[in-house]
């Protein structure tokens, strides 16, 4: 299993990779874009995210919340807090799936953390949100909590953790805060990220910062975005070496509107959204006019490893409100 010193390890290698190569400053970047070493950064990125296991874990999350819920978690909110009750009625035990009842049981299978609960998760079909019959297991996810923190674990059968992430909460009712940190993948798909963000529930704007590192390709992304009632602000780059790719811009309330694409700090594209409800996406240079398919899919694929940061707080969250005493999302 990997140690936090290992993940530690991994991005102090990566620390010095992005030291070295900002020796050369802004001036030397390379305004030549390199769609394939591009593309191949993406991938890499994203395939932590993408095991079998860490989508089987997004896919059943919810139904590990409902577990918690059946577990006590429908009085937490008259009677106490998870850090009360949980304990008592969950920690220490591993659910299985019941297909008769269609949901997480408890078992008596041992190997539970004394101080959190183990899921077994099992395959899943598309975009299903219950598992695939006959079941087939996958490996399990451990989760547990200290203080107003908790962790989530996923490890396949007779493998290594591919994830582990912790989510703190903070901040006021009227203005909670939530700050994760973890790694997915492993080897050379290791990516360490973390994300910060803040919530106003008066007026329904919030602001985020996401940033990941993966060691093995020398690469850093850093996205924010500020989304407000009318109009949403995004800011995102990738950087490795002397290639980086930037893409900023507004965009209205639907979600429609053009970002610029800059390449070594010059500006070399668009990304047109149109909105809901198509939400369709259109690459082009500067004047609208079409791109080579290696550049477009270059800067469509990393456009969309930016954009998947947006809904990363609620697939984090989903295991996690009964645990953290969390309003459940509407």
């Amino acid at each position: 299993m990997r140690t936090p010193s290992v993940v530690r390890a991994a991005v102090a290698s990566l620390a010095v990779v992005l030291a070295l190569s900002s020796c050369s400053d802004d001036a030397q970047l390379s305004t030549t874009l390199d769609s394939i070493g591009t593309q191949f950064d993406v991938a890499v990125g994203q395939a932590g995210f993408n095991t079998t296991e860490v989508r089987a874990m997004g896919s059943l999350a919810s139904r590990m919340d409902e577990a918690f819920i059946a577990s006590g978690g429908a009085a937490l909110r008259v009677s106490g807090t998870s850090a009360d009750l949980l304990p008592l009625l969950a920690w220490g035990k591993t659910f299985v799936w019941d297909e008769a009842t269609v949901r997480y049981i408890t078992s008596d299978r041992t190997g539970a953390p004394s101080n959190g609960s183990r899921f077994i998760i099992y395959s899943v079909a598309g975009a299903a949100t219950r598992p695939s019959i006959p079941l087939v297991e996958r490996g399990y996810v451990e989760i547990t909590r200290a203080g107003n923190t908790a962790t989530v674990v996923v490890v396949p059968t007779g493998g290594t953790e591919v994830m582990r992430y912790s989510l703190t909460t903070g901040g006021t009712a009227s203005s909670p805060t939530f700050l994760v940190d973890g790694s997915a993948g492993s080897g050379s798909t290791l990516t360490t990220f973390d994300l910060a963000v803040v919530r106003s529930m008066s007026n329904g704007t919030a602001t985020q910062t996401w940033q990941t590192a993966t060691p093995s390709r020398g690469v850093a992304t850093l996205v924010q975005r500020a989304e407000g009632i009318s109009s949403t602000t995004i800011g995102a780059s990738m950087r490795s070496g002397v290639r980086k790719m930037e893409i900023a811009g507004a965009l209205g309330a639907t979600g429609a509107g053009a970002l610029a694409v800059k390449v070594g700090g010059a500006l070399y594209g668009r990304v047109l959204l149109s909105g809901s409800p198509s939400n369709t996406r259109t690459v082009s240079n500067p004047l609208g006019a079409p791109l080579g398919a290696a550049e477009t899919t270059a800067i469509a694929s990393t456009y969309g490893w930016f954009a998947s940061s947006y809904d990363m707080l609620d697939m984090f969250l989903r295991p996690l409100h009964t645990v953290l005493d969390l309003d459940p999302p509407a």
